[in-house]
């Protein structure tokens, strides 16, 4: 996928990375909720906003009265400590812990806005790019 990206556009385009954007009726209560279930720290935030860090990874909150529920995936190293974070938190498990024949560990949690957000590792603990 790399490669045909390169041969589009040479070095004019690099993909450096991808920050998934949820709605919340209440910003701070999910904010935590990602703080305490994955590791996130908030890194800004102001009324209705907030932008979180872990990692490589990032998502950013903001405040909406109707929530439009959407989806992310989050790679990452260490998905069954993952999923024990989710379970001792009562998280809403949408798809059990499953191993997939392409190589990849996953499963899915609903978090308390609706949003469904997918936990996955590459078998072998190496990152595909």
């Amino acid at each position: 996928m790399a490669e045909q990206v390169e041969r589009l556009f040479g070095d004019e385009l690099r993909l450096l990375a991808m920050r998934p954007g949820f709605t919340a009726s209440d910003v701070p209560r999910l904010s935590r909720f990602y703080q305490r279930i994955l590791g996130f720290q908030e890194v800004s935030s102001f009324p209705g906003f907030a932008l979180l860090r872990a990692g490589g990874a990032e998502l950013a909150i903001r405040h909406e009265t109707r929530v439009r529920p959407t989806e992310a995936y989050l790679y990452v190293h260490g998905v069954d400590e993952a999923l024990e974070r989710c379970l001792a938190e009562e998280v809403v498990i949408v798809r059990p812990l499953s191993t997939h024949p392409w190589g990849l560990r996953d499963f899915v949690f609903q978090d308390p806005e609706g949003h469904l957000v997918g936990v996955g590792e590459h078998l072998g603990g190496a990152a595909r790019r």
